[in-house]
């Protein structure tokens, strides 16, 4: 399992939206309201963020990363993210998280003599499996 280089600057979670998404079955009935049962709690959650980069050399680290270490974000990593779980106070936790469908949307922010800035946005499927402090530590 790969990490997200912590080198690179960490995930801008604007308006932070985590969607919660368990797996819910709906009946239709032929009479009176629609039935619905819980399957299960561990679907992944999706989260949308953001990675800005001053610089072109970390702007080719993400490519290289998403495309060579992550398989173009098919495959599953651990990264830093916001916290959403109750038990513990720490605000950024290591997750296990993919990219959904593989998607990303690459923008130029701006560009001038001195640099560019680079914005890639994406949706997160999360996975609910938190990682001990001793994969925190690797973000430290």
């Amino acid at each position: 399992m790969n990490f997200y280089p912590n080198t690179l600057p960490k995930f801008l979670q604007n308006s932070y939206s985590l969607k919660r998404s368990p797996s819910v079955i709906r009946t239709t009935m032929t009479n009176g309201t629609v039935r619905q049962r819980l399957l299960s709690v561990d679907a992944p959650h999706t989260l949308s963020v953001n990675l800005q980069f001053n610089n072109i050399t970390d702007y080719q680290t993400w490519l290289n990363f998403y495309e060579n270490s992550i398989n173009h974000g098919c495959d599953w990593f651990i990264a830093p993210i916001l916290n959403d779980r109750l038990e513990t106070t720490d605000p950024i936790i290591a997750r296990k998280v993919r990219i959904q469908n593989g998607q990303i949307t690459e923008s130029l922010n701006f560009r001038n003599n001195i640099g560019a800035c680079y914005k890639i946005s994406m949706t997160l499927d999360v996975d609910n499996v938190e990682f001990d402090q001793a994969w925190s530590e690797y973000y430290a």
